[in-house]
C-alpha cells in the first residue's frame, strides 16, 4: 500500500470515526431520554415508527446498491451524470408510487390511530430515505467521506435538539418527535440534492434508456439488498412477532432492550465500514492471516462488551423502573450483541471480500427461517418475550459459527481453537446470570474475561498493533 493511499484511508477513517462518535453520543441520548419522558405506550408507538422506517430500503429494489457496486472505482467527475440523473428521476417516481400504495393500505386496514400515524410517517420515509441512500453511497464510492460524515449526523443533531426541548417542557407527545425526525431527514436530502445538483437537475436521456439503466443497477444490487435485508431480519424478526402477536407495551419493552444493546453496536459501525476497502487493497494470500487477526479483535472487543450487561441492569433498575420487565431477557440481548459484532465485522466483511454474496444471502435466509420456526412454536405456546430473545440468540449463534467455519474452509484455513473459549463464555454468562446471584455472576464472568486476556495476551497485543498500523 502506497504512503499516499494509506494516508487517504487514514483520513477517511478519521472522518467516519468522528461522525460515529457523534452518532453514538446522540444514540445514547435518544435511547436514554425518550424512554424517560414517554409513557411505555407512547414509547411503543415511537418504536413502531423507528422499526419500520429501518426497512423502507426494500422499496429501492437494489437500485442504490447497484450504483454502489457498479461504480465503486469511479471518481465523482467520472460518473455518468446524465444517465444517473435520468435514472434517479425515474427512481423518484417509483418511490412515490410505493409510498402512495403503502398509505392507502394503512388508511384502509389500520384501525389504531396511533399505530396508523407511526406507519404513515414510516411510509413517507420511503422517498426521503431512498434518495438519501443514493447520494450517501455516491459520497462513499467517490471518497467524499467528509461530506458523507456531515450528512450522516446533521439530521440526528436536529432530532437531538427536539428531544432535549421535549425533556425541558416535559412533553409526552410521541407524534412531535416522529414529525421532526422525518422533517430533519427531508432537510438533509434537500441539502444533498443541492450539493450534487448535477445528478438531479439538467438534461436527461430518453425514458427507454433511463429505464434500462435503472433496471440494470437493480439487477446488480438486488442480491446484496436482499442479503442485507435478511441480515436486518436476523434481529428484527423478533420485534415483528412481538408487535403483531403481543401488545404495544410488550413491543416497547422489547424495543427498549434492543436500543440499550444497540448502543454497543453503534461503536463498531465505523470500523466495519472502512474495513472492506482496506482488505481489498492487500494481496489475496494475506486474506486468511488478516481474517484470524480480525477474529481476535472481535473477540477482544465482544467479550468485555457482554459485561456491560451488569451495569446496564443496575442502571435500568434504578433509573428506568417502568422498563424493568426487560431484565429477564437482557442477558440474551447482550449475548446477541457479541454475535452481531462477529457477523458484522468478520463474517459479512469477508463474504463481500471473497465475492460470496449468494452464500451470505443463503446463510441469512437460513437464520431467519430457523428463528421463525422456533419463535412461532415457543412464543405461540407460552407468549413469553424472553423466548423471542432466546430464539434470536440460537438462530444467530448458528449463523455466526456456521459462516465462520465456511469462510475458514474456502480460505484453506483451520478453525481457531479460541472459538471454544467464546462459546464457553457465552454459555457460562447466560447460565450464571440466570442461576447465580447478580454479584456472583458478575465476579465470575469478569474473572473468565480477565483469564482470557491473560492467557492470550500475546495474540491480542500483536493484533491491536497490526490493526493500528
Amino acid at each position: 500500500m502506497s504512503y499516499s493511499l494509506g494516508k487517504q484511508i487514514l483520513r477517511n477513517t478519521s472522518f467516519v470515526f468522528s461522525a460515529q462518535i457523534l452518532v453514538l453520543l446522540i444514540s445514547i441520548a435518544r435511547a436514554l431520554i425518550l424512554p424517560k419522558i414517554f409513557p411505555v405506550e407512547s414509547f411503543g408507538y415511537w418504536s413502531v415508527y423507528w422499526f419500520y422506517t429501518s426497512y423502507v430500503g426494500i422499496f429501492c429494489l437494489g437500485f442504490n446498491d447497484g450504483i454502489y457496486l457498479k461504480f465503486g472505482e469511479y471518481n465523482y467527475e467520472e460518473l455518468p451524470h446524465k444517465l444517473i440523473r435520468s435514472a434517479v428521476r425515474l427512481f423518484t417516481w417509483m418511490l412515490f408510487s410505493f409510498t402512495a400504495i403503502c398509505i392507502l393500505l394503512i388508511v384502509f386496514f389500520e384501525d389504531n390511530s396511533n399505530i396508523g400515524y407511526a406507519l404513515l410517517f414510516a411510509s413517507l420515509n420511503i422517498p426521503v430515505m431512498g434518495l438519501t441512500s443514493v447520494f450517501i453511497y455516491i459520497f462513499q464510492i467517490t471518497n467524499q467521506f467528509k461530506r458523507y460524515s456531515f450528512f450522516s449526523i446533521i439530521d440526528k443533531i436536529l432530532v437531538l435538539f427536539t428531544i432535549l426541548y421535549m425533556l425541558i417542557v416535559n412533553s409526552e407527545n410521541f407524534r412531535t418527535i416522529i414529525f421532526v425526525d422525518l422533517l430533519s431527514k427531508l432537510i438533509v436530502l434537500l441539502l444533498m440534492i443541492w450539493k450534487t445538483r448535477e445528478l438531479y437537475f439538467g438534461k436527461t436521456t430518453s425514458f427507454k434508456e433511463s429505464f434500462r439503466f435503472m433496471t440494470e443497477n437493480m439487477s446488480v444490487g438486488i442480491k446484496l439488498m436482499i442479503a442485507n435485508l435478511m441480515g436486518m431480519l436476523l434481529v428484527g424478526s423478533g420485534r415483528i412477532i412481538v408487535q403483531l402477536c403481543g401488545n404495544i407495551e410488550d413491543f416497547a419493552i422489547y424495543s427498549f432492550g434492543m436500543s440499550v444493546t444497540g448502543l454497543v453496536l453503534t461503536a463498531v459501525t465505523a470500523f466495519s465500514l472502512v474495513l472492506y476497502p482496506m482488505i481489498k487493497r492487500i494481496s489475496e494470500d494475506k486474506y486468511y492471516y488478516l481474517f484470524k487477526r480480525i477474529n481476535i479483535f472481535t473477540r477482544s472487543f465482544g467479550l468485555p462488551a457482554i459485561l456491560v450487561y451488569f451495569p446496564a441492569c443496575w442502571f435500568i433498575t434504578f433509573f428506568y423502573p417502568k422498563y424493568d420487565s426487560v431484565l429477564p431477557f437482557l442477558n440474551f440481548l447482550f449475548a446477541i450483541v457479541f454475535l452481531q459484532c462477529k457477523i458484522s465485522i468478520l463474517n459479512n466483511t469477508y463474504y463481500k471480500v471473497l465475492r460470496k454474496e449468494k452464500p451470505m444471502l443463503i446463510a441469512n435466509m437460513n437464520c431467519v427461517l430457523i428463528f421463525t420456526v422456533l419463535a412461532t412454536v415457543f412464543y405461540g405456546i407460552y407468549r413469553e418475550i424472553w423466548l423471542i430473545a432466546g430464539c434470536t440468540f440460537v438462530a444467530m449463534f448458528i449463523r455466526c459459527y456456521e459462516s465462520e467455519i465456511y469462510l475458514t474452509k474456502i480460505m484453506n484455513g483451520k478453525i481457531d481453537k479460541q472459538v471454544y473459549v467464546e462459546i464457553g463464555f457465552l454459555l457460562f454468562f447466560l447460565s450464571s446470570s440466570y442461576l447465580l446471584s447478580f454479584i456472583y455472576s458478575f465476579v465470575l464472568s469478569l474473572l473468565f474475561c480477565v483469564a482470557y486476556f491473560i492467557f492470550d495476551r500475546k495474540q491480542v497485543k500483536e493484533t491491536f498493533l497490526l490493526l493500528w498500523k
